[in-house]
């Protein structure tokens, strides 16, 4: 049930403001920032050397995106049913 989330990523990425500042690094806490301003009730924001992870809850439409860290450039999108995880809410962000 898995689908691209390309009308929701695009509505993130311009909260951002990356439609105009591509080039520009994204952070962890900002990337949760948005999300949490764009009404997810749940997110957990993963930062690694080169990529951010972002798995988000709203309603009950889990999402999945991963951010080039430098550029902001999604690489990948999913989307599915949030299941048992549409009661958590919260915000984890965390770098390993």
């Amino acid at each position: 049930m898995k689908r691209l989330l390309l009308s929701t990523v695009a509505a993130g990425a311009l909260a951002w403001g990356l439609g105009t500042a591509a080039q520009a690094q994204i952070t962890a806490q900002g990337t949760a920032d948005s999300y949490v301003a764009a009404g997810y009730t749940y997110v957990e924001v993963k930062e690694g050397p080169t990529q951010i992870k972002v798995e988000a809850v709203r309603g009950n439409e889990k999402i999945e995106v991963v951010y080039d860290k430098a550029t902001g450039a999604i690489l990948k999108s999913e989307s599915e049913a949030a299941g048992d995880d549409a009661n958590r809410s919260g915000v984890k962000v965390r770098q390993d």
